[in-house]
């Protein structure tokens, strides 16, 4: 009878010992899943950083472009100021003319050179993104395993506590 009863007594503690494990394999399961969404996310604005870059680099190399013959151009003829278009000018229709030509060109200046800054911060920021994105792809891959490995001891301990229930059940 007391051996009967202390076999009753390990079955009940391998049966809650098997139900502990089969919940803690759910939450592995279910742990990794969010870590695996976590790590497609991670993946897809890395793909969404690294295309814009390429744009971004693109849009930057044409600016750079376009600013370096500018500035050949200043340099081969000269850079006019103010007061000699003003000095230069016939009369006073084609001194206002000269000024409003004069202003275009040096807001022109202004935004190219504004529009090079703008591209090459965005593509710096970019690069910020990318490296922030490695990194969480890399963290996610690793924990990913980590759980993995969490979730086949799991389970392994798992069927080995199934089979001393099956085998306290077949000595009773």
């Amino acid at each position: 009878l007391d051996e009967e009863r202390a076999l009753a007594r390990a079955d009940l503690q391998l049966e809650g010992q098997v139900a502990a494990l089969r919940n803690q394999e759910a939450a592995a399961e279910e742990e990794l899943a969010a870590k695996q969404a976590e790590l497609e996310t991670a993946e897809a604005e890395l793909k969404e950083a690294l295309d814009r870059l390429e744009t971004l680099r693109g849009r930057l190399k044409r600016a750079l472009i376009v600013l370096r013959e500018r500035l050949v151009a200043i340099y081969t003829y000269g850079s006019t100021d103010i007061t000699s278009v003003v000095l230069s000018a016939e009369d006073y229709g084609d001194m206002v003319a000269r000024t409003e030509y004069f202003d275009a060109i040096n807001e022109s200046d202004a935004k190219l050179a504004e529009r090079v800054r703008e591209l090459r911060d965005e593509a710096k920021k970019l690069v910020r993104v990318r490296k922030t994105a490695k990194l969480t792809i890399e963290k996610a891959r690793d924990q990913i395993a980590a759980r993995e490995q969490r979730l086949e001891t799991t389970r392994s301990t798992l069927e080995s506590r199934e089979g001393a229930l099956l085998a306290a059940r077949a000595e009773r």
